[in-house]
Order: C-alpha cells, then structure tokens, then sequence
C-alpha cells in the first residue's frame, strides 16, 4: 500500500503536502471542480521519513525527457 493509500488521498494530494519547505504548499493546475477539492486537502497529509523515501525511490526510477515547455517559452527561462 502506498503513502497516498495510507493517507486516504489522492496521487496530486498526497504528493503536494511535503513542498520545498514544510510550510510551502505547491498549488496544482486544475481544471475540475472536484480535483480543486481534493487538492485543497493537501497541507493535512504528513508523510513520514519512510514514505517520502519510498516515494523518492519510485520518482528515481521515471526517466525524464524532453522539454519543459514549447520552445517560446522554453527561451524565456533563465538557465545560468
């Protein structure tokens, strides 16, 4: 059983409550109504050492490719 089965919370949830700093809550994009409400939840979950480790463990092993965004965009990002 995963943190975010563990936590009765969603993927987007469960990933959001443990931002940069313990006080920095990320806001993901959403475009329905009951994604905003279950996003909302987010500050609640407290993941433990071990789940984070379990989580950063999975996220390891997605290789990443591409761009972040289209190529306009991609320009205006400040890369130094």
């Amino acid at each position: 059983m995963g943190p975010s089965q563990k936590h009765h919370s969603g993927s987007v949830r469960a990933g959001t409550g443990n931002g940069p700093a313990a006080w920095i809550v990320p806001i993901p994009g959403t475009t329905q109504y009951p994604h905003l409400i279950e996003n909302s939840g987010a500050p609640q979950v407290r993941l433990t050492d071990s789940e984070l480790r379990e989580i950063d463990a999975a996220l390891a092993k997605i290789p990443l490719q591409g761009g972040r965004a289209d190529p306009f965009t991609e320009s205006q990002f400040d890369k130094s």
